[in-house]
């Protein structure tokens, strides 16, 4: 192997290695975030690169979370269209939303 082949060769090594970390990093944080790559009751259906044990609470955390990523996704949504809306739209809407919760009992 001459000199070149063999610094080629070393380089492409380390950027193996580099993406096997990557990649093991991202397997981790999947794991981490209960990432469901099975729904039919598999044993590797979740938590494939860790031991950890998918509990009722588990489950339950999981899923306030996701609740609160869908609240904040809506909120995000809101304010960008708040931002291009006129001031006369955007008391139109404060008056629908108090009748509303007003409706509503709240």
């Amino acid at each position: 192997m001459t000199s070149e082949e063999l610094d080629k060769y070393k380089k492409l090594k380390r950027e193996v290695t580099i993406l096997q970390q990557a990649l093991h990093k991202k397997n981790l944080e999947l794991d981490a975030m209960h990432y469901v790559w099975c729904d039919g009751g598999c044993d590797s259906g979740v938590h494939r690169w860790t031991e950890d044990t998918v509990t009722e609470e588990i489950v339950r955390l999981a899923e306030i979370n996701t609740i609160r990523l869908r609240r904040w996704y809506n909120n995000k949504l809101f304010k960008v269209k708040w931002l291009t809306m006129s001031e006369e739209e955007q008391m139109e809407w404060i008056d629908e939303a108090s009748a509303k919760r007003k409706n509503d009992g709240l």
